[in-house]
């Protein structure tokens, strides 16, 4: 199965007029006229057409039009029912996808209360039905150093597939892609960005073969020459239930030259929440749209407003209506099952699990899916919802969803799940949104999501001495370079500076994975990149790292976080898996969530932010931390690990070793030696050999995958701690490697930041030596990860995580003990607090003493992921 986005046009008055030899079938009432854009229409068997229904006049708000098909054998609908008001560029209309099944003949009929029965006769022939290539528009404006967009649509055609070529006759507009890949059905559209350079007219043209083509004007006028446009959400009424959350989108229509317009939106207190109380708005591509979640909160119906006026201009933006109720009964959503980024032209499952939690059996009931606008039906469909007893709970799966390369920044697919009766009458309905993007060969893919109200910024390094990776970008979303290009590897911080567009596909970028700089079998490489509000990062060099420890550091007053794409050599399976390393406590805090997904089960892994933490307001969020450390002792003497920024809106989340030296804007006196050296004593006694406690070092990326743990522990009497090779471990040695045992002296504050260049540490030794993995245990230790909160015998290194089994043992229910735990002073607190809101966290964090990881390892050829950067509403 391959099915394609809808996109639909922003204009649909153009297409209403330019039906060619069809003629539209309407009826007039006092509430306005209903109407297709065509009576008739042609569709090849086994392919797809297109109809089009449109409700203009009145004040119709939200009227529901069932759509049904006279012979279903011949012709089937994409949608079993629109809801459209009048007056608007999106809710006016809907795109309609006929599916032709079998020669003969069918008619497609809408009708809704109030209004009288439309139809459309449809012939499916064995036969190409070709049609014609037209603009949204005759002609159009756009400001210099502005942009403005129309639609290119392949119109009243099937089984038709085309490369459109489309170009300027001058230098005064460039129009963005210059080649559209159109065919019949849902991928009739695509969005044309007309960039205007200089004042004067052009003829944009847009070509295919055999012998299609369409021109339109376009003005390119001073940049002082505004074009407000209009804004509007791509729906106008939703139906939802208390708990359920949707995705709508605030749009930018048909303007030039607007810059930063700011949205005011507005939620219905206690009934429904907005995810957002802003937007910014401009003319150009990347930000025509913002992304808005609607919670639903309590049962209800009021609108979502927006308001904005933009040089005195005031925009009048429709609501959204929202009605919010359980219709008798109570069903919600126990679990979704696929990432929130895949590869497009891969197949994949998606699994829903609704659960009944009224008092009476649910009869009679059936899931109507759909994908794009789409309906998903037969052998792709496995529906257990039939009959719901109270209390019990079944599932809906969807085999081979196969998903195609987005055309556009704003490209991104909605899989809705909608359960209803035998009448067809709504009972509950849940969607979720689908980011398909372009597999690289060699290259692990990460999609980046900005959902916030500020700027957020991207930057990453290129390869230099350090061995960072380069990574390739996408631009701003012309189809045919949407991989862009790759950094040069030199290139510095600047070079890797993107302004992360606020659409919902987001930036997508890609590591290398590896053809050119290839690690050694079980070893990795990684590279650095900074997600920051409001601007970007500063880097001195390119490759020096940020130092807020200095006051004069110039992201002082930038909030961000460090992260660290990784990939690994798996020799025993020849695979490269990618892993992003997300730190959870190190400076700033931009708060994020992060998908992967489980690579046997195809279910998300949401090691981000907790799902219902993420539901709270920054100052909620704050008074929970600082509510549970209280319930702790102090044993580092810090009043607050949690600082709230100077704005009151984010919240900076410092690891211990932020307090080791002076520290401008939190401990201007630098930690206390004391502190550091009295959690040393708890721990060297904990580790004393008669208790029986160990450390235990996975080394097999210096015994080369030999089965190879170290282990760790304090002789009894002694003031240091012998490091040997655990039982039943194998562990080759030679002058390379070092021999074994040796011996760690007693930790110091040095061995507190990771191995500090003041002075030396026996923590550290030589790279590729078995005395090299204590950076391990000293990336434990400097955070207060020793002893580890349930597993006080934890195994270090990074290997051991490869394997799922033991990603498992260490991923569930791993601070059960945490409270109880006999050694508590020894524990920090981040230990015990940062596992609440970022549930994945555990011991390994490579090189970075600093940091503590949430990561993930998965194959990048099968799986991108996700990183969610937002802020709690």
């Amino acid at each position: 199965m391959k099915i394609t986005n809808i996109l639909i046009a922003t204009v649909i008055s153009t297409i209403l007029m330019s039906c060619g030899g069809g003629n539209s079938s309407s009826n007039q009432t006092r509430n306005g006229t209903d109407a297709f854009n065509k009576s008739t229409l042609s569709v090849q068997q086994g392919k797809s057409g297109d109809l089009i229904l449109s409700l203009e006049g009145g004040n119709n708000v939200g009227t529901d039009f069932t759509i049904t098909s006279s012979n279903t054998n011949v012709a089937t609908t994409n949608v079993p029912n629109c809801t459209l008001s009048s007056g608007g560029h999106k809710s006016s209309y809907c795109n309609i996808i006929i599916h032709g099944k079998a020669n003969g003949d069918a008619t497609i009929s809408a009708s809704a209360n109030g209004f009288p029965t439309v139809t459309a006769n449809v012939t499916v022939q064995t036969s190409k039905v070709p049609g014609s290539l037209i603009f949204s528009k005759p002609s159009e404006s756009v400001a210099v150093g502005s942009e403005n967009h129309v639609d290119l649509i392949l119109f009243n055609s099937s089984g038709e597939s085309i490369d459109a070529t489309i170009t300027s006759n001058n230098s005064n507009v460039t129009p963005s892609p210059t080649v559209c890949h159109l065919s019949s059905g849902a991928g009739m559209y695509c969005p044309i960005t007309l960039i205007g350079n200089e004042s004067g007219n052009s003829i944009i043209t847009a070509s295919a073969s055999p012998n299609y083509e369409s021109k339109m004007i376009v003005y390119s006028l001073e940049s002082s020459n505004i074009k407000y446009g209009d804004i509007q959400f791509n729906q106008n009424s939703l139906k939802m239930t208390p708990g359920m959350i949707t995705t709508v989108e605030l749009q930018l229509l048909d303007s030039t030259g607007i810059v930063n317009d700011v949205v005011t939106i507005e939620s219905i207190p206690g009934i429904a929440d907005v995810s957002r109380t802003t937007c910014k708005l401009s003319s150009t591509l990347n930000k025509r749209s913002c992304v808005i979640n609607i919670a639903a909160e309590s049962i209800g119906t009021g609108q979502i407003k927006a308001r904005s006026i933009y040089n005195g201009h005031v925009y009048k933006i429709a609501p959204i209506n929202i009605s919010v109720g359980y219709n008798k009964f109570s069903i919600s959503t126990s679990l979704m099952g696929m990432t929130q980024t895949i590869y497009a032209g891969t197949n994949y499952g998606a699994m829903f699990t609704f659960t009944n939690n009224s008092t009476t059996t649910i009869n009679n009931m059936k899931a109507i899916v759909t994908y794009g606008g789409q309906i998903i039906d037969g052998e792709e469909v496995e529906d257990t919802c039939v009959s719901l007893p109270a209390g019990q709970s079944c599932t809906v799966n969807i085999f081979d969803l196969n998903i195609p390369n987005p055309s556009s920044p704003h490209d991104i697919s909605y899989i809705n799940v909608k359960l209803v009766d035998n009448y067809n009458n709504y009972l509950y309905s849940y969607q979720i949104n689908i980011a398909a993007i372009p597999f690289v060969q060699n290259y692990a893919s990460y999609r980046l999501s900005n959902v916030l109200e500020q700027d957020l910024w991207l930057v990453a390094l290129g390869v230099n001495e350090n061995g960072q990776a380069t990574v390739k970008f996408t631009p701003t979303g012309e189809a045919n370079t949407l991989l862009g290009s790759l950094l040069d590897p030199s290139a510095s911080y600047e070079s890797g500076q993107i302004l992360v567009p606020n659409t919902p596909l987001g930036l997508v970028f890609y590591q290398p994975n590896y053809s050119i700089y290839a690690p050694a079998p079980n070893t990795g490489k990684g590279g650095l990149m900074y997600v920051s509000l409001e601007s970007p990062v500063y880097e001195p060099h390119g490759n020096v790292g940020i130092n807020l420890r200095n006051p004069s550091d110039p992201n002082q007053n930038i909030i961000f976080s460090v992260y660290e794409p990784n990939v690994f050599n798996a020799a025993t399976s020849g695979q490269f898996l990618a892993n992003l390393d997300t730190t959870a406590i190190n400076f700033y805090g931009v708060t994020q969530t992060f998908w992967g997904v489980a690579t046997s089960s195809n279910i998300n892994l949401d090691i981000g932010m907790s799902p219902q933490y993420s539901s709270l307001s920054t100052s909620e969020m704050f008074d929970q931390i600082q509510q549970y450390l209280q319930t702790w002792p102090n044993f580092w003497g810090i009043e607050s690990s949690f600082v709230k920024s100077s704005n009151g809106s984010w919240i900076r989340l410092y690891g211990l070793a932020n307090y080791y030296n002076q520290y401008s804007s939190t401990n201007p006196n630098g930690l206390d030696p004391n502190f550091y050296n009295n959690y040393v004593n708890k721990l060297w006694d904990f580790y004393q050999q008669e208790r029986g406690n160990y450390i235990y070092i996975d080394a097999n990326e210096i015994s080369q995958n030999s089965n190879c743990t170290l282990r760790a522990y304090i002789p009894t009497g002694e003031n240091r701690m012998i490091v040997e090779s655990a039982p039943g471990s194998i562990c080759p040695q030679n002058a390379g490697t070092g021999y074994l045992p040796f011996y760690w002296t007693k930790f110091t504050i040095n061995d507190f930041v990771g191995g500090a260049s003041t002075a030396a540490s026996t923590l550290w030794g030589p790279n590729g030596s078995y005395q090299s993995m204590g950076k391990y245990v000293s990336a434990g230790q400097s955070v207060g990860f020793l002893p580890y909160c349930s597993q006080p015998q934890f195994v270090y290194g990074p290997s051991s995580f490869n394997e799922s089994t033991v990603q498992s043992k260490y991923w569930t229910n791993q601070y059960s003990s945490c409270l109880g735990y006999t050694s508590d002073d020894v524990i920090n607190q981040y230990d015990k607090i940062l596992h609440k809101y970022v549930p994945s966290i555990y011991g390994w964090t490579y090189d970075d003493a600093l940091d503590i990881s949430s990561e993930v390892t998965t194959d990048p050829t099968l799986f991108g992921f996700t990183l969610k950067v937002h802020k709690f509403k």
